[in-house]
């Protein structure tokens, strides 16, 4: 009816849920109002326990001990206590980020410094002191110079030795530390027939003791380590045959020769006689200025003559040192010049012919003359194999 108030149905009245408030520690002996603190408020505990809040639903959690959803129950407290635990485990979050990031970087600058120098770097490299062009560190493996020619050595002007250094010691490449060098092998060199250095020991002593000389004539210098001095005349050293210049057979010869006067025919280093010619001739040639290596087609008459040379690229210098030698090869018949280990030219001789007289050092036997070609200037270090050697081992030849 108009004005009153519609009448609840009959029956229980549902009943509201009961919303408690968290217990808040408060000092013993305080009792709360039955008033309602009001929403500013801060609640106060009853003696018998913790006190109701507002009625009004959601302000405040479950009371303790009960979950609403019977789960575990959440640690007592407002919203607000729960705040800096999360604040805690963000911050974690964002240092383990933050680490994870540095590692990267360190990372990315320690390889980027693996493949080039820093401004800092730079500047500390340009003032710290460096090895000279050249210069070897003891602590770097440094490879031997093989005798293939790089880094051999070779007699200069009064005696002294002269080297021509290796490419690696001129562009002061060296061997990364911690790397095995490579070394070339040691060149074997067969056993001398005869070897007169014309020094040390007396002029016709041979070093092999199978072919002891006779010298005539000849003076001794202290250069080259001892050398015999030809006087252009009547100077020789002479021995038995040594080696065997017929068909079939190989044989190098080789002599250290300084050359006192190109103003004259042909001046002879070492030969061996033959009963007319020599059968083999290691000269200064006066008709071609050159150095030669060369023989004869036969051991004849004079009308018979003919020459096979094998003669140096440049003339020859006049007072050095040089380093003369004269190759053979059998095979082919091939003969060869060496000047200073340098290969100069090649000539054929198919006709080689036995020579078993004396060997000589300082002349050579021409037409019949036993007296000709005498050479004017120093002689030293005379050697005769009994084969023909390989560029790299007359490289290798003193």
């Amino acid at each position: 009816m108009s004005g009153t108030t519609p009448e609840r149905p009959s029956g229980a009245e549902p009943a509201e849920p009961a919303l408690r408030d968290p217990a808040v520690p408060v000092a013993s002996g305080s009792r709360a109002t039955g008033a309602d603190p009001g929403p500013g408020a801060v609640p106060r505990p009853s003696a018998d326990g913790p006190v109701r809040g507002s009625l009004r639903r959601g302000q405040w959690a479950a009371p303790s001990g009960a979950d609403p959803q019977g789960g575990e129950k959440e640690p007592p407290g407002p919203p607000e206590a729960r705040r800096p635990r999360r604040a805690v485990l963000t911050t974690a979050v964002l240092a383990g980020v933050g680490v994870l990031l540095l590692g990267l970087g360190v990372a990315v600058a320690v390889q980027t410094r693996g493949h080039g120098t820093s401004d800092g770097a730079r500047d500390a490299a340009a003032s710290s002191p460096v090895a000279s062009q050249g210069e070897v560190q003891p602590s770097l493996p440094v490879a031997i110079p093989s005798a293939s020619g790089t880094g051999t050595s070779k007699q200069g002007a009064g005696g002294a030795k002269k080297t021509s250094p290796s490419p690696s010691a001129a562009s002061g490449v060296l061997p990364s530390q911690g790397a095995s060098a490579t070394v070339a092998p040691a060149v074997t060199l067969p056993q001398p027939l005869g070897h007169w250095r014309l020094g040390a020991g007396g002029l016709g002593k041979d070093e092999t003791g199978r072919h002891p000389a006779q010298s005539f004539n000849v003076g001794t210098s202290t250069e080259h380590g001892g050398a015999g001095v030809f006087n252009g005349q009547n100077s020789q050293v002479l021995t038995k045959a040594v080696v065997d210049t017929g068909p079939g057979h190989s044989f190098t010869v080789s002599a250290w020769a300084y050359l006192g006067s190109t103003h004259r025919g042909d001046l002879t280093v070492v030969s061996q006689d033959g009963t007319q010619d020599s059968g083999f001739f290691l000269q200064y040639s006066g008709p071609t200025n050159r150095w030669s290596f060369s023989r004869v087609q036969t051991d004849g008459a004079p009308s018979d003559v003919t020459r096979y040379r094998a003669v140096s690229i440049d003339p020859p210098p006049v007072n050095t040192w040089t380093h003369l030698v004269g190759v053979y090869d059998a095979t082919d018949g091939e003969m060869t010049l060496y000047v200073n280990g340098v290969r100069q030219s090649t000539a054929r001789d198919i006709y080689p012919f036995e020579t078993n007289l004396s060997f000589v050092i300082g002349r050579a036997r021409w037409r019949g003359d036993q007296g000709s070609q005498w050479f004017l200037g120093q002689i030293s270090d005379v050697q005769v194999f009994g084969q023909a050697l390989t560029d790299v081992q007359v490289r290798a030849v003193e």
